[in-house]
């Protein structure tokens, strides 16, 4: 897998099973050391704990975006959408 640059999120949050493995996918799979990209960070919110259940069951898909994306899965199925700027 070739390495993928983050220049900016305004902010993200996952509701996660297992919050030891996400955090191994964010850090290993997306270069997201201590869940920072740039001044951004990305919040794992245990499905299992208090706001986690708020939102139901674990997501299973993604939304469509602009320009050009990738897709990868976190180990609980989330669907991430990686993308560029509009053309």
């Amino acid at each position: 897998m070739s390495a993928i640059e983050i220049r900016a999120i305004d902010h993200v949050g996952l509701r996660v099973g297992d919050i030891e493995a996400s955090q191994r996918f964010h850090r290993d799979a997306l270069g997201l050391y201590q869940l920072r990209a740039s001044a951004s960070r990305m919040n794992l919110v245990p499905v299992a704990g208090p706001l986690g259940r708020l939102g139901g069951a674990a997501e299973r898909d993604g939304a469509g975006g602009t320009g050009p994306s990738m897709y990868v899965k976190d180990p609980d199925g989330n669907v991430a959408e990686l993308s560029g700027p509009p053309a």
